[in-house]
């Protein structure tokens, strides 16, 4: 069981990192590989 939206991120990302996570309205899909990366990068430059 998860207790947190990261720890349900990182595991949605490692068991399907290709599989779309989000859908954009321009129509452009991001996956939950790109998400867990995305969300990494923002949680770095905040903690800096």
């Amino acid at each position: 069981m998860f207790t947190n939206v990261l720890e349900y991120l990182e595991s949605s990302a490692e068991n399907f990192p290709t599989k779309t996570a989000i859908y954009e309205s321009n129509g452009e899909k991001i996956t939950f590989k790109a998400l867990k990366d995305k969300a990494m990068q923002v949680g770095t430059f905040i903690a800096d």
